[in-house]
């Protein structure tokens, strides 16, 4: 052995102090790497080279910065030959000669152990190591990489080549390797006790090994090669071979990998039909990659993971990690494969802490974590951006949904090469999306949704492998790349609702072949369907509020796969084709708010799995929070197929607002799966087959709103009833009679009740009470009931339906109501005993399920409530009440919403200015300045501050022009059940102006004693709102009528 030529090399550890000594040590050595680089010389001295005969050649050879064989002393690596190494050599003429080393070292002297090398001056020369006797075209054949055996040195499994040209008759060999070499060292305490035989396997997500191939020395490269991801390696000693010991050892010959590459060591026990794989160790390559000719020692002794901890602390530390809902062993002694969320073999691989309630940022220190491949944080609180450390991860799958992350996407982005899942859905990230974007080939899903993302979509997302891209609800622009359909032939759902997409679905998505789910949803998308008529794979299909034209296809009988297609909200035109009828997959059509005509063709009645059957028209259609108003309408006609019971999966049946006639179809009443049934505002008309209002689930179809309520002259009713005695009517009973003041009449009566509906404590009288507690719930009725006077009057119809011969001949007026005003009146005057109608209330109730109301006001103060009953709720009958007759009918109050997206037309506002001269409407005002609206005094009064009473735009029916005080309220819609402190004072001020006449003077200070009561509730409503997280909008929609104004009888 050649001992003065024996190279130390210093085996590289770094020893970092826990709890962070070393503050400012950014990163961890994860690897502990017996880099071999040791400088060799090119030649020997001629005193120690081996002496040939006269004219021989002589062969020497040394090693590239390497080695053969390893002997580890006290830290201490010796490169070195072995005594008899044999070589092959190979030139023009002579092939695979056998020569073998004279002496040890890291550098020696071989000798022919035949054939000698003849060659002339400057001629080239191969050599390999080890030598085998078969040679092929001047092609040494690798042994198989992917299978090896146990080995206890390296040198085991080498293939090493050296060229070099004749020089003075010598010949000078550089020794280059062709692997790289893992060592890995094994507790023996990791390998159950019960497994006798084991083996390995090491995977990578680069090419790993070979299990044939022919190495070229020309080209130093490998020819016809079967490249393979995994080793697999054998006969590893027993446990009983092993004896005592607490470790083992092994070589492992890996091809280079690069620095992206990530290496995975499981053991299974040598089983027969046992195939059970069980990670020890995930490492993720070093700067520079894994090199041939060096040695890359692995531990999984735990030496390692010290390294990893500083940087989830950090993580821990950066997101209030006290307060998570689960931290089991973070921060503690234990393994960190043992920390929640964590897993870990050698480096942390994945990290899941989602809906965790981790607040606060993601810190610097996760780049630090070379090894993580996974990071799954969605579902918390994490704000602040996505640090650039990441880059240096090696992360495939990264999901930040559900936080409040903000910024752009980060250009650290762009270099995690290995992604295949981007989720960042529901944050507040903007900006473009990337043009590095195209640098993730590997990406499989790109999730972006309800961000703030803005810009258009960059074409270089055709370079990835997308198979599912959401990015909906953003603000995205300008039409689609045609790439995306064309190039990326992996797409298999796509989400691109509620942007600002332009533009025509174009002929080359016909490309997007493995296409299952489209959404378009919400967009500015325009031209016709012909194009979509080619997704032969297409399932669901959302292309509804955009400006789509032109018919429905008969085309579209080719999507046999289809079962979603929604296209309400567009502009197309003509019938609904037959053919939609043999899309025997089709759980859900829906064409509302389009400008479509003709009949529901029968066909649909052929569909088996039809869930939701929509072609009705709505003023809006929602997204979520989001509204988008409609002007568009069908006008379907005919009549509902009569074998639409046949339909036995039907969930959902929509044709309201159509010009639908004829009979409602019994078979509805034997469709098992029937929640949602809406025929509301068509021509339907007659008696409804008492199987369906005998039904279990009638009143959960909620008739009154969307069934009976039919247009002006058409009337549905589930039977009709005539009286046959009218002794009762006109009876007189008084249920509450005033004990302050003069006493305020209130009459009570009810149309479309019968005869029976009369006896004493009867329905009627049931109803009218019911009316009267419903009157008096809400401040400051509530504190004023005492002025009261409540008369309850019987009026005794012929028919029990609505519209048919009623006493007051009450009539369904669309949303509104109507009747016999005259009638009212002299049923009124003939119970009190009184020839006037001044200042008198009354509410008229109709039995009728249909949820309406109006209210009739008069210059005299004289005032009519048209409320329907809607007997399947209590609650229903009080909001009206509340609304018509105490806000319209008593505080002559005008209405606080609005449902028509423009300003207050000219003719309005004199009827305004009209209604306020005869004290109506004066919780509205014309004007926008604080000196001039009615409430002034309320809004510098400290006192109210938490009623946030200000100057609201929006009322009377329109949202511009005309002024409120509150932003919701009783008289504005269904959100605050409430009146506001403006309302409140008025009727006020008009009970005790009725209970005392002119000697009762106004007292604020008074009012605000007396109205505490009526100030909390209104509060505690409020808030009870922003609890249930209800957004302000200046357009409250709400179904009553506005109140109708005459001069007095």
């Amino acid at each position: 052995m050649v001992k003065d030529l024996k190279i130390q090399m210093e085996i590289l550890m770094i020893c970092l102090t826990y709890l962070g000594k070393i503050n400012n040590y950014m990163k961890k050595t994860k690897y502990i790497i017996l880099l071999l680089s040791v400088i060799f010389s090119i030649g020997c001295r001629e005193e120690d080279l081996f002496k040939t005969t006269q004219g021989d050649i002589v062969v020497t050879a040394n090693f590239a910065n390497t080695r053969t064989t390893f002997v580890e002393d006290d830290g201490v690596v010796h490169v070195e030959w072995n005594k008899n190494d044999a070589i092959g050599l190979i030139s023009e003429k002579q092939k695979n000669l056998e020569y073998k080393a004279l002496n040890e070292g890291n550098s020696c002297t071989f000798e022919a152990c035949g054939e000698k090398i003849q060659a002339n001056e400057g001629e080239s020369v191969y050599a390999y190591y080890p030598y085998q006797y078969s040679l092929s075209d001047g092609k040494i054949q690798l042994p198989s990489s992917t299978f090896q055996d146990y080995k206890e040195k390296a040198s085991g499994n080498d293939f090493l080549y050296a060229s070099s040209q004749i020089s003075n008759g010598k010949i000078s060999l550089q020794f280059k390797h062709c692997f790289a070499f893992l060592k890995i060292t094994i507790p023996l305490e990791q390998i159950s006790e019960e497994i006798d035989k084991w083996n390995l396997t090491i995977t990578s997500n680069e090419n790993i090994s070979c299990s044939s191939g022919f190495f070229n020395f020309k080209t130093e490269a490998i020819d016809n090669a079967s490249y393979e991801k995994n080793i697999y390696y054998n006969n590893l000693p027993t446990q009983k071979e092993l004896g005592n010991a607490e470790k083992i050892t092994c070589y492992i010959a890996i091809l280079p990998q690069t620095e992206n590459a990530i290496i995975k060591i499981f053991y299974a026990p040598d089983i027969p039909g046992e195939h059970t794989l069980n990670l020890l160790l995930q490492k993720h390559a070093p700067k520079g990659g894994f090199k041939p000719g060096n040695v890359y020692s692995l531990y999984l002794d735990g030496a390692e993971e010290e390294m990893e901890k500083d940087a989830l602390i950090a993580l821990y530390n950066a997101t209030n990690g006290k307060a998570w809902k689960n931290n089991t062993n973070w921060c503690s002694d234990k393994p960190i494969s043992e920390w929640y969320g964590v897993k870990a073999k050698g480096e942390v691989y994945e990290i899941d802490l989602s809906a965790n309630n981790l607040s606060g940022i993601i810190p610097d220190e996760i780049g630090n974590l070379k090894g993580l491949s996974q990071l799954r944080l969605w579902g918390n609180n994490l704000s602040g951006e996505i640090p650039i450390s990441i880059e240096n991860t090696n992360l495939e799958y990264l999901d930040l949904r559900y936080n409040q992350l903000s910024g752009n996407i980060p250009d650290a982005i762009g270099n995690l090469t290995n992604l295949t899942y981007i989720g960042l859905t529901e944050n507040l990230f903007k900006g473009e999306i990337p043009s590095f974007i195209g640098n993730l080939s590997k990406l499989r899903t790109l999730d972006l949704g309800d961000n703030e993302f803005s810009g258009s979509l960059p074409v270089e997302i055709a370079n990835t492998s997308l198979e599912e891209l959401n990015v909906a609800h953003n603000q995205f622009s300008g039409e689609i790349p045609t790439d995306i359909w064309s190039s990326v032939k992996s797409l298999r759902k796509v989400n691109m609702s509620q942007n600002r997409f332009s533009g025509e679905i174009p002929i080359e998505i016909s490309n997007a072949g493995n296409l299952e789910s489209l959404n378009l949803c919400a967009n500015n998308i325009e031209g016709s369907l012909q194009n979509i008529t080619t997704l032969k794979n297409i399932k669901e299909l959302d292309l509804s509020l955009n400006k789509l034209s032109g018919e429905i296809p008969v085309d579209i009988k080719n999507l046999s796969k289809l079962e979603i297609l929604n296209i309400a909200g567009n502009g197309l035109v003509g019938s609904i084709p037959d053919e939609l009828g043999s899309l025997s997959n089709l759980k859900e059509f829906s064409c509302g708010n389009n400008l479509l005509t003709g009949d529901i063709p029968t066909s649909i009645c052929n569909l088996s799995s039809l869930e939701i059957f929509s072609i009705g028209n709505a003023d809006a259609l929602g997204i979520g929070n989001t509204v988008y108003p409609q002007e568009n309408r069908n006008n379907i006609v005919g009549t509902i197929p009569e074998n639409v019971g046949m339909l036995s999966n039907l969930k959902r049946f929509d044709i309201s607002y159509n010009n639908i006639g004829g009979n409602i179809p019994e078979g509805f009443a034997y469709l098992p799966n029937l929640t949602n049934l809406q025929l509301a505002f068509n021509r339907l008309e007659g008696q409804i087959p008492p199987a369906l209002y005998q039904s279990p689930k009638w009143m959960s179809w909620e008739p009154g709103t969307w069934i009976l309520f039919q247009q002006i002259g058409y009337i549905l009713y589930t039977e009709l009833y005539t009286s046959t005695d009218y002794s009762k009517d006109g009876e007189v009973k008084v249920l509450q009679t005033h004990s302050k003041g003069n006493g305020i009449k209130l009459v009570l009566m009810g149309d479309a009740f019968v005869d029976k509906d009369m006896e004493n404590e009867g329905k009627y009288e049931e109803i009218m009470r019911k009316t009267m507690e419903s009157y008096f719930v809400l401040e400051p009725f509530k504190s004023l009931r005492d002025y009261y006077d409540v008369i309850m009057v019987k009026a005794v119809s012929k028919n029990n339906v609505m519209g048919k011969e009623t006493v007051f001949e009450t009539i369904p007026l669309g949303a509104g109501v109507g009747g016999n005003d005259d009638k009212v009146l002299e049923y009124v005057q003939k119970a009190l005993g009184v020839n006037t109608s001044d200042n008198i209330q009354t509410i008229i109730v109709i039995n009728e399920m249909v949820r309406a109301g109006e209210c009739m006001m008069y210059d005299n103060g004289f005032t009519i409530a048209y409320v329907t009953y809607p007997n399947d709720s209590d609650d229903k009958l009080s909001e009206l009440v509340w609304h018509e007759a105490n806000g319209h009918g008593f505080g002559l109050l005008g209405d606080e919403y609005a449902m028509y997206d423009m300003t207050l037309p000219s003719n309005t506002i004199e009827d305004v200015k009209r209604r306020q001269s005869y004290g109506q409407f004066l919780n509205l005002s014309l004007n926008n300045t604080v000196d001039k609206v009615n409430w002034s005094h309320f809004m510098s009064d400290s006192r109210y501050v938490d009623e946030e009473i200000g100057i609201f735009e929006g009322g009377d029916y329109y949202t511009k022009g005309i002024y409120r005080p509150t932003e919701h309220s009783i008289m504005g819609g269904n959100i605050i059940m409430q009146f506001n402190a403006p309302s409140r004072e008025i009727i006020y001020k008009r009970v005790m102006k009725l209970a005392y006449g002119d000697s009762w003077k106004y007292d604020y200070e008074e009012f605000v004693k007396f109205d505490a009561l009526g100030h909390a509730d209104f509060v505690a409503a409020k808030n009870q709102v922003q609890t249930r997280g209800v957004s302000n909008s200046k357009a409250i929609k709400h179904p009553n009528p506005r109140p109708t104004i005459y001069k007095h009888p």
